[in-house]
């Protein structure tokens, strides 16, 4: 059963899947698994929550153009 999810501009998506999402990230010698992603064939883009970031132990620093993942 798809599950919509509002997306920032207030449209509606919806998720036809679940799972885990392995991302990895420069520097780090271990890949950082984000638990309960959801997926959508309605996007492109991989997007993903700064909130599942942070649940998964890492830090976010945003500065100019770029998004930087790190260790606490």
């Amino acid at each position: 059963m798809p599950r919509p999810i509002t997306a920032a501009n207030k449209g509606t998506l919806y998720a036809i899947g679940k799972g885990d999402l392995k991302i990895n990230v420069p520097d780090e010698s271990v890949p950082v698994i984000l638990k309960d992603v959801f997926y959508s064939t309605q996007i492109n883009l991989t997007i993903v929550s700064v909130g599942h970031i942070v649940k998964a132990k890492k830090s976010v620093l945003f500065e100019d153009d770029y998004c930087f993942i790190m260790k606490k």
